[in-house]
C-alpha cells in the first residue's frame, strides 16, 4: 500500500516538473523558492518526489525490495528533501541546501538507475532511461552552449523516468509483510513437503 501511495506521489511530482519545464521553454522565470509562484511550484515538485521516493523505499514492494534499490531510493529522497527545504531558510542556508540536495539527488538517482538496470522486466528499461537522462542533463548543462538541447532532452527523460518509476510503484507487487499468510510472493517457488 505504501509503495502505491509513493508511486502516486511520484507521478504527481513528475507532472508538476513537466509543467515547470514547459514554462521554462516558454521563457517564464523559474527558480528555487523565492516569492514567485513558479519557485514555490519547484519546491512542491521536489517535496512530492522526496515523499514519493521515501514511500516506495519504505514500502519495500518488488522491485523496490532489494537493499541496493532501497538505499539508492532513500538517498534520492534525502537529496530531493534538501532541495525542497532550500526555499524555507535564509539565502545562504538555501544555497547550501540546494547545492547539497542537487549533489545527493544526482548520486541517488544514478545509483537507483544502475540498480534498476540489473533488475528484470520493465525496471531495466526505467533504469536505463534514468541513467541516460541524468547523463544527458549533466553533460548538456556543463558543456558548451550549443549542446543545450542535450540537457533539455536529458531533463525530459529524467522527468519521464520519475513518472515511470511512479507507475512501477503503483503496479508493484505487495511486500511479504503485506501478504496474507500462505500467499506466495510473485515469482517465488514454494516447496511443499510430501506427507
Amino acid at each position: 500500500m505504501l509503495t502505491r501511495v509513493g508511486g502516486l506521489l511520484l507521478i504527481i511530482g513528475s507532472l508538476l516538473a513537466a509543467f515547470l519545464a514547459v514554462l521554462v521553454l516558454r521563457g517564464a522565470p523559474v527558480g528555487l523558492g523565492g516569492a514567485e509562484v513558479n519557485g514555490q511550484y519547484v519546491l512542491a515538485a521536489f517535496a512530492l518526489i522526496a515523499a514519493g521516493t521515501a514511500a516506495v523505499a519504505f514500502g519495500g514492494a518488488a522491485p523496490f525490495g532489494t537493499r541496493t534499490i532501497r538505499v539508492a531510493t532513500v538517498v534520492t529522497s534525502a537529496g530531493s528533501l534538501l532541495i525542497a527545504a532550500s526555499g524555507v531558510g535564509g539565502e545562504t542556508t538555501g544555497v547550501v541546501f540546494a547545492i547539497a540536495g542537487l549533489f545527493i539527488t544526482a548520486i541517488g538517482f544514478l545509483a537507483l538507475g544502475a540498480a534498476l538496470v540489473r533488475s528484470p522486466g520493465a525496471s531495466r528499461w526505467i533504469g536505463a532511461g534514468m541513467l541516460a537522462g541524468a547523463v544527458f542533463a549533466i553533460v548538456g548543462t556543463i558543456g558548451p552552449h550549443d549542446i543545450q538541447p542535450v540537457a533539455l532532452a536529458g531533463i525530459a527523460l529524467v522527468i519521464a523516468s520519475i513518472a515511470a518509476l511512479g507507475i512501477l510503484g503503483i503496479r508493484a507487487a505487495p511486500a511479504a509483510a503485506d501478504q496474507a499468510p500462505g500467499e506466495d510472493q510473485p515469482g517465488s517457488t514454494r516447496i511443499r513437503a510430501n506427507r
